[in-house]
């Protein structure tokens, strides 16, 4: 299942960032390489206290790096900053003027849904009907 974010701004720019989500699994495919990730993106950088997650044999936070390509695109703009929001699913499209920081904030949970994360994994059955 893909879900598509498409953001545009007054000034005209966009912005699309897609989520895959295996339909069986409701998770996003696997981690990536671990030099590739930022050093916040590590567990051992600000492991939460209720991870049961082990460093030693996972690296890299599963939330964190979900958030990846968010913080990536949109850390220079301003989050109460007006933005077209059309996000497209398999079975729907929905459109709506909103503020980056409610737009995100979709986007954001679905992230973390199906990030991997143990502790988020209650949420994860909700990635199906996601409504944004």
């Amino acid at each position: 299942m893909d879900i598509s974010y498409r953001f545009t701004f007054a000034s005209g720019w966009q912005e699309t960032l897609s989520v895959s989500i295996d339909s069986a699994t409701a998770l996003q495919s696997g981690l990536p390489e671990v030099d590739a990730c930022p050093d916040w993106s590590r567990l051992d950088a600000a492991k939460c206290q209720h991870c049961t997650l082990d460093p030693e044999t996972q690296t890299i936070c599963p939330a964190a790096y979900s958030l990846l390509n968010v913080v990536s695109a949109f850390n220079d703009v301003d989050s109460h900053e007006t933005v077209n929001l059309l996000v497209e699913m398999p079975d729907r499209t929905v459109f709506q003027k909103t503020s980056l920081q409610r737009a995100l904030g979709s986007l954001v949970g679905l992230l973390l849904a199906t990030s991997g994360c143990p502790h988020l994994g209650y949420f994860r059955p909700m990635a199906r009907f996601h409504l944004p």
